[in-house]
């Protein structure tokens, strides 16, 4: 079973400065089952993008998101544009099995990426997942990111307790406006 521990009490990602949020959750272990859910394109497909990761730190990849896939919920009309496969450019900052997973999120057109990076630990039977976004270059792109991993987050988490997980897109729009008012 998850347990809906963060870096907040009721489970929604803290911000750390004005450029940083955290994510902590407890997920069902072994720590290596969860590692597979980051690391192998096919499960990470399930809840986040699909991918292959580069076997060197510093190697590009892509992430391929196909939101669509996710849960059975038809995506509203103000998400319309995310109801779509999108593949997203990324570079491999760390890999250190079946630890730390860091890699750049978003930038160009003359911005520069954020970073992402996943920390699991043993916490008894539960894996610990630490999930730190850096970097975001405002207010607007800290909002933009936090309800995206909390939506998914909720869908990885589900996924690993064998549960149908949350709908993804009503999960999404309701931690949108959680953390307008939180951050």
């Amino acid at each position: 079973m998850t347990s809906p521990s963060s870096a907040s009490p009721d489970g929604h990602g803290a911000r750390l400065d004005a450029q940083s949020i955290r994510f902590e959750r407890l997920l069902p272990g072994p720590i290596e089952r969860v590692w597979a859910w980051l690391a192998d394109a096919d499960k990470r497909a399930r809840w986040l993008a699909g991918g292959e990761l580069p076997r060197q730190p510093g190697q590009t990849f892509e992430l391929h998101f196909n939101h669509a896939a996710l849960t059975a919920e038809t995506a509203p009309a103000r998400y319309a544009q995310y109801d779509r496969p999108i593949v997203a450019r990324h570079t491999l900052l760390r890999c250190e099995p079946p630890r730390v997973l860091a890699l750049t999120w978003g930038g160009g057109a003359g911005e520069a990426p954020s970073e992402v990076l996943f920390e699991l630990s043993e916490a008894g039977e539960q894996v610990r997942l630490v999930l730190t976004h850096t970097r975001l270059a405002d207010r607007a792109a800290m909002l933009d990111v936090a309800g995206g991993w909390h939506a998914h987050l909720a869908v990885l988490a589900g996924k690993l307790a064998g549960q149908a997980p949350p709908p993804f897109w009503t999960t999404l729009a309701q931690a949108e406006q959680d953390y307008e008012q939180r951050l």
